[in-house]
């Protein structure tokens, strides 16, 4: 599957993290690791739960109103899946196998940052990943500093410019996004699941999902949200009374227009 599929660009970048130690404005000393998890720790969450909606400020991420899905951690190292099996009796054997003997394990040279965003192209695809960081550097470009500085050759960033550079030189092939909001691939193939299999096999892209960009989802949540009450309140009333009230819903919630509508990086409306 391609990194941009169903109107959407999967973007998936591994940021190898800065090994050496350094002093904080305190003069304790500290790892990048560290110091880019204790980052990640006080960023602001999407407001998705209830006790999020304590926090004193949105997601920095909210600001950009492509955004579907971030996701940051830190990998510190390759997981140890433990020793591979062996034969008990062989190794008991002349010439067998030590098992007191470690095997050599996968390790990284270094942590690494995991930053994944699924995002609209809106727009032209050939550019919807340059536009998308430049409007990302524009609206956080100080939260970014504090998460990224942390992290090798950011201190050659300057400008949205070079920021586009900086994480192209570090993004990997998105193999399979994962995209809700298209069910059939464009022109002839499988509908459902087998759609990342018919992708797999012949490569095929899928077109735009009509109402998948972020404005639209977020409408469609709004009038969800709006719509339920609306129907319980409005049980057994006649039928002149629930068009004169549906009139006026479809009135004070503009199902056709942009606005009302449900803030991004918010559960509620």
């Amino acid at each position: 599957m391609p990194t941009i599929d169903g109107g959407h660009v999967f973007l998936t970048v591994l940021a190898p993290v800065r090994r050496t130690p350094f002093r904080r404005s305190d003069g304790t000393l500290t790892s990048p690791e560290n110091a880019l998890r204790e980052a990640l720790a006080v960023l602001p969450t999407a407001r998705q739960s209830p006790a999020c909606d304590l926090a004193p400020c949105d997601s920095p991420f909210s600001r950009n109103t492509r955004n579907h899905f971030v996701r940051m951690a830190v990998i510190g190292n390759a997981a140890f899946n433990g020793r591979d099996h062996t034969d008990a009796i062989r190794n008991a054997l002349p010439g067998g196998a030590d098992p007191a003997i470690a095997k050599p394990s996968d390790s990284l040279a270094s942590p690494y940052l995991m930053l994944a965003i699924d995002f609209d192209v809106d727009g032209n695809p050939q550019v919807a990943q340059t536009t998308y960081l430049e409007t990302l550097w524009r609206t956080m470009q100080a939260e970014l500093h504090d998460l990224l500085r942390h992290c090798v050759g950011f201190d050659e960033v300057k400008d949205a410019a070079g920021f586009c550079v900086w994480i192209g030189r570090r993004q990997i092939e998105t193999s399979m996004p994962f995209n809700d909001y298209w069910a059939h691939p464009s022109g002839s193939g499988p509908p459902g699941l087998l759609r990342k299999i018919w992708g797999l096999l012949f490569g095929a892209a899928f077109a735009a999902a009509p109402g998948g960009d972020l404005p639209t989802v977020l409408k469609s949540l709004y009038l969800q949200r709006q719509f339920i009450p609306f129907a319980i309140r409005n049980q057994g009333v006649s039928d002149d009374d629930l068009y004169q009230r549906f009139g006026a819903f479809v009135a004070a919630f503009d199902p056709a227009g942009p606005t009302p509508t449900q803030a991004s990086g918010v559960l509620g409306g």
